[in-house]
């Protein structure tokens, strides 16, 4: 494969050569095949590239061009997966839209472009839960279905419908239409297609084991993700998601049978899917996460080790390769669920009485975007002195970084060639500055004295903030809140009695004093509707009745109602930790205190 790239790449320094679409289009094949075994982001880079180069020259009569649609959009939706960014995705609905319109029917490129738009619309619905998207994705499969009953469509079309299907709802009876699909595609598929097929048997069986707790079901997933996991290579594209759901799997059954073993065996199939060497980042932090908040429910002593693989990966979600907005709808999705990590981690460090680790977790998982700004605004002084010249060219990548990476802009919805081609250069300036930042950052760190330099704060670091005084960390959990101390001498935790829902409250509450008119009231109920049925409901209640409705008449001044608040934190918070720390009303001033 090597060579014919490098043939192709060679023939395509031919600036004038007639068949120069044709090079582009077989050199584009060829770098999409080795993306799929080596992951490298690069060669996809190259592949859209190219695909966009040809595109150019295929005006919409050209008779080929729905062939170049679909490549393109194929690869712009496989974009999206790897680095989340959403208008990689609509780009690719828009393509291959166009392609479905293009190309003649019957034909087996008709199929390719309904394969592929209903594929991509099935992302766009997992994202964004659009039920016309799903139910598109529905009617373009059962087309495809009339021309092409092989197994991988069959594949797709089971794919799309278990998307669909919403657990718990009662209509498990759903899910066995699909399992027998499946296993008639299973009974006669080539060999080399079967371990794509118990995957997404054994993903059936699980979810049907989950609606009616029928043992055999498990037992069977388990047997079918098992044998699938070992015909894949580690580096297939769906082994990543095939460990993880044995991993699920195992875990489940550990339930059942108090196995410590099959436990461990859980434990290492979700440690093979966040190591999988070429997966998208984000299916990665989904299986660490899934692995962290299971191990963590079971007590296993993997739990701290998966937090700290998905604390990890938090900056590679959001990697600064990408535009601010399509870094904020990485870290927001509906599939990436950062919400609470680094609480999660911390919290789990303190169950295992490793109150450093929770420390360090913490401020690994907090405030992803801030701590990306810092880092391309680092304080320089220790470096210019030492070594000005590097210091001037790590402050030059990090400013021309920040004004790409923190800008902000709207998607079109319409699109050309040129216009792609625009996009794809941004892009990829981006990332070659991303790449260029860490090289010269991994450079600085392997100069004396600065082998810490911009790395998240270890404990030693909070340690050496209490020479003035207490520094005290507050984070809160859906139970309770935790409080860490710490001074030169000790460091201690304490839990107080503050719960995230009412946090919430309290935050939606200053909020509303802050509003005026409606917007004050609505922010008013929502914060009593998030304080119902809490210690706190008694506190704030402006109404006659328990429909958390506020009555205009009894609604308080900005004054009562945060003299109220400033009261509620000092009882549940405030107070607890100043007679932890032991102060008085005579005491001296010791300093300031840190939150």
């Amino acid at each position: 494969m090597e060579e014919s790239i490098s043939l192709f790449e060679r023939l395509l320094e031919r600036e004038s050569d007639p068949s120069r679409d044709y090079y582009c289009s077989m050199l584009a094949v060829l770098l999409g095949s080795r993306f799929g075994s080596s992951g490298d982001r690069a060669d996809l880079d190259r592949v859209i590239y190219l695909h966009l180069e040809v595109l150019k020259t295929r005006p919409p009569s050209h008779p080929e061009r729905y062939n170049t649609l679909i490549n393109l959009g194929s690869s712009l939706h496989t974009q999206f997966g790897q680095t989340g960014q959403r208008k990689s995705l609509y780009d690719a609905i828009t393509l291959l839209r166009e392609a479905v319109n293009l190309v003649p029917s019957p034909s087996d490129s008709k199929c390719s472009a309904l394969n592929a738009l209903s594929s991509a619309l099935r992302t766009r619905y997992e994202e964004e839960t659009r039920k016309e998207d799903i139910l598109e994705a529905i009617e373009l499969q059962k087309e495809v279905m009339k021309y092409d009953s092989s197994v991988a469509s069959v594949s797709t079309f089971v794919g799309i419908l278990f998307s669909q299907y919403k657990p718990f709802t009662g209509n498990g009876a759903l899910l066995d239409p699909m399992i027998e699909m499946c296993e008639k595609s299973l009974a006669t598929c080539e060999p080399h297609y079967s371990p794509i097929v118990q995957s997404n048997l054994g993903n059936l069986l699980r979810l049907r084991y989950s609606e009616f707790q029928q043992l055999e079901d498990l037992t069977k997933a388990i047997q079918l993700l098992r044998q699938s996991t070992s015909s894949l290579s580690e580096s297939h594209p769906v082994q990543c998601a095939t460990c993880m759901a044995l991993g699920g799997a195992l875990f489940e059954m550990s339930t059942l049978t108090k196995d410590a073993i099959i436990m461990d065996e859980g434990a290492a199939a979700f440690r093979r899917a966040v190591d999988h060497p070429s997966a998208p980042t984000a299916t990665k932090f989904i299986a660490a996460r899934a692995w962290a908040e299971v191990a963590d429910r079971h007590d296993h002593n993997s739990a701290m080790e998966a937090c700290r693989s998905a604390i990890a990966l938090l900056p590679l979600l959001a990697a600064l390769n990408t535009g601010f907005e399509s870094r904020l709808e990485t870290l927001t999705s509906r599939s990436a669920s950062t919400n609470d990590l680094a609480i999660m981690a911390a919290a789990c460090a303190l169950k295992g009485g490793d109150l450093m680790a929770a420390i360090e977790l913490l401020e690994a998982g907090r405030a992803v975007f801030w701590n990306q700004a810092l880092k391309l605004r680092p304080p320089m002084r220790d470096l210019e002195a030492c070594h000005p010249d590097l210091a001037s060219q790590f402050m030059r990548i990090g400013k021309d970084l920040e004004a790409g990476s923190f800008s902000t802009g709207k998607n079109a919805d319409g699109m050309d060639g040129l216009s792609l081609s625009e996009d794809h250069v941004k892009s990829h300036q981006l990332e070659t500055l991303s790449a260029e930042w860490q090289r010269t950052l991994e450079e600085i760190r392997l100069l004396p004295g600065f082998e810490d330099f911009l790395r998240p704060w270890r404990f030693a670091d909070f340690s050496a903030c209490c020479h003035d005084g207490p520094v005290v960390i507050l984070f809160t959990n859906p139970a309770f809140t935790t409080a860490v101390m710490m001074n030169k001498d000790y460091t201690k935790h304490i839990q107080l009695d503050l719960t995230l829902k009412e946090a919430s409250g309290l935050v939606k509450m200053i909020m509303s004093v802050r509003s005026i008119g409606a917007n004050r009231t609505q922010l008013m109920e929502s914060a009593i509707e998030d304080l119902r049925d809490t210690s706190l409901e008694d506190d704030f209640v402006f109404s006659s009745d328990r429909s958390m409705k506020v009555v205009q008449a009894h609604v308080p001044s900005a004054s009562d109602v945060l003299a109220d608040i400033l009261q509620i934190l000092w009882v549940k918070l405030v107070e607890p930790i100043i007679r932890t720390l032991g102060l008085k009303v005579s005491c001296l001033w010791p300093g300031y205190y840190s939150y």
